[in-house]
């Protein structure tokens, strides 16, 4: 049995068929490895990255949906959508995605809008995260709890994104 991705569902279903994986039964098949890319290089020193992910053969390349990050929050750090964006642009197979983008300084609908530029100038290669967002720095500003965010971004989007949306329990008062 398959997905719709081609990975095998489950190891026990080639075991009932007299299949078993290369390696044993505990080998995993069809595994795509992916890269984060953090959004901290003028566009100049990133555009060779994104290209590079590309070429060395990774399935996926991520950055980073935050205001800033840790010891680099008094550097350089650029958005993810215009990030991913630029990287759709230099690419052409390997698929884009955020790593996760935060309701905390989003505004949904916004948001949605934002994502439905990226996703055509992809050319549908994107894969939005979203998830409950960061402590500390990220979390000065609060929009929405996760839930609400996902189903907003479903509604504008006419997609249903609600899969793994969980809140991380934090209370946020929606603007």
């Amino acid at each position: 049995m398959r997905t719709d991705q081609g990975f095998p569902e489950d190891h026990r279903a080639l075991r009932a068929q007299g299949r078993t994986l290369p390696g044993g039964t505990d080998t995993v098949i069809g595994v795509r490895v992916g890269i984060v890319i953090l959004p901290e290089h003028r566009w100049w020193a990133a555009e060779p990255l994104w290209r590079m992910a590309e070429e060395y053969g990774f399935a996926h390349a991520w950055t980073y949906d935050h205001l800033g990050w840790r010891s680099l929050v008094d550097k350089p750090w650029f958005d993810a959508v215009p990030t991913l964006t630029a990287a759709a642009t230099v690419t052409s197979t390997i698929r884009l995605g955020t790593l996760v983008a935060s309701p905390n300084f989003r505004h949904p609908v916004h948001f949605a809008r934002e994502v439905t530029a990226l996703d055509d100038v992809a050319d549908g290669r994107l894969t939005l995260g979203i998830g409950a967002g960061g402590t500390g720095f990220d979390d000065v500003f609060c929009y929405a709890p996760v839930a609400a965010v996902v189903e907003l971004c479903s509604a504008v989007l006419g997609r249903d994104y609600a899969q793994s949306a969980k809140d991380s329990g934090r209370q946020k008062k929606v603007l």
